[in-house]
């Protein structure tokens, strides 16, 4: 075990939020954490790659000029697997068209942004579908029928965007923002995005042949396990839910080494307050560690609200949210859990359907870009963290 002592926090309601500063005091404690790097803060910007794939490269460029200024240093998506390999391998070997990447990568790179790469189907192509998910009717969500065939892709992904990737040498006249970090799926144990069911055995064969690929042609680049839902315990669905510790409990029964061999975990700590999304990340961090994790590092790479919307967790109004950034930003990056990262979901989204949480979790305005009050409260924790300013004294919640 670590040497770590991990408390799980039974969280006061309204605490973490009065730290942050309420109504009425000012004398909430401060305390001074050392510079916070940025490469550590991040955003989800998964409607934005789309809009780049659809060649729409100023709309983009004038949103990541807004992303940039908020301080953060890496942006999270997945891409489409179809469009950049259409076609089957001939004799064995692959060809990819990365043209629409390249784009999207050179626009980051230009505003001093790197990507976190989400390696989902995203669409998958139909050639590399499990013909068995696809028969169960799901079309792009199916998972790989070959590992081979994914390994081959991540490995594609690091030599052209990696820290020694050919992209660079291309393009000598942008900032170099190599891809550091590829998160293997998102929410593999969710049967909604491995569908029809979540399956611990073929993930960790995945994420250890994507992981052995990606460190023959970068070793020092960080393979993530995961996006993890934080489901606590385990729903038969539709559509399945598998427990984080079920899911990585039997991970590690068919895969015995994989604690050793995994980089880091990225984690979903989905909350209806900052509360809970701080109780939820200790529960995350007490359930790798029950697996023989101990010092495996956390990536809070999905953390948000929507403002709309009557499914699952309750809407909050976008004044609650910039209030609840100011909270988890700084109870997350100093929650002493091993962190090695954190990104707010997410940039826009579409703003339509009115009964339909995912249309609202956007923190910018989808037309033009102008960050919401939401992302302003985010950025101002952002660069006072990496100013190592005085902050509002935060529970550590795992020690």
């Amino acid at each position: 075990m670590s040497a770590r002592r991990l408390i799980l926090v039974a969280v006061v309601p309204g605490l973490l939020g009065c730290l942050a500063g309420c109504g009425g005091s000012n004398t909430a404690t401060m305390e001074s954490p050392p510079p916070v790097p940025r490469d550590f803060f991040g955003m989800n910007a998964q409607l934005l790659q789309q809009v780049a794939e659809k060649g729409k490269l100023d709309y983009v460029d004038r949103n990541a000029t807004q992303m940039a200024g908020l301080g953060i240093g890496f942006v999270r998506s997945s891409f489409n697997w179809s469009a950049v390999e259409p076609n089957p391998p001939a004799d064995g070997q692959h060809s990819y068209d990365f043209s629409t990447i390249d784009a999207w990568v050179a626009i980051l790179a230009k505003h001093h942004l790197r990507w976190l790469a989400t390696v989902k189907g995203g669409p998958i192509p139909a050639w590399a579908a499990d013909q068995e998910a696809a028969r169960a009717g799901c079309g792009l969500n199916s998972p790989p029928a070959r590992d081979s065939d994914y390994a081959s892709l991540v490995r594609a992904l690091a030599e052209r965007y990696g820290s020694g990737g050919s992209f660079w040498s291309d393009h000598p006249d942008l900032p170099k923002e190599p891809i550091t970090e590829y998160e293997i799926w998102n929410e593999p144990n969710f049967g909604r995005l491995w569908c029809p069911r979540p399956d611990p055995p073929a993930y960790a064969r995945l994420y250890l042949a994507a992981r052995a690929a990606i460190h023959e042609v970068d070793p020092r680049a960080r393979v993530l396990l995961g996006g993890l839902a934080s489901f606590r315990t385990d729903v038969a669905g539709p559509p399945v839910k598998m427990s984080v510790q079920t899911f990585l409990g039997q991970a590690v029964k068919s895969e015995p080494a994989l604690p050793r061999k995994v980089d880091a975990v990225a984690v979903h700590p989905y909350g209806a307050t900052p509360d809970d999304v701080l109780t939820v990340l200790a529960w995350l961090r007490s359930t790798l560690d029950s697996v023989g994790m101990n010092d495996t590092a956390m990536n809070a790479d999905e953390v948000g609200w929507h403002t709309m919307g009557e499914l699952g967790v309750p809407p909050v109004p976008e004044a609650q949210r910039a209030h609840d950034f100011t909270v988890v930003t700084p109870g997350i990056t100093l929650s002493a859990c091993g962190m090695i990262g954190l990104a707010a979901h997410t940039w826009i989204t579409s703003e339509q359907r009115t009964n339909y949480p995912e249309d609202w979790y956007g923190m910018a305005d989808p037309v033009t870009g102008e960050p919401y009050a939401s992302a302003d409260a985010y950025s101002d924790q952002i660069k006072d963290l990496e100013e190592a300013k005085p902050v509002p004294a935060t529970p550590k919640v795992c020690k």
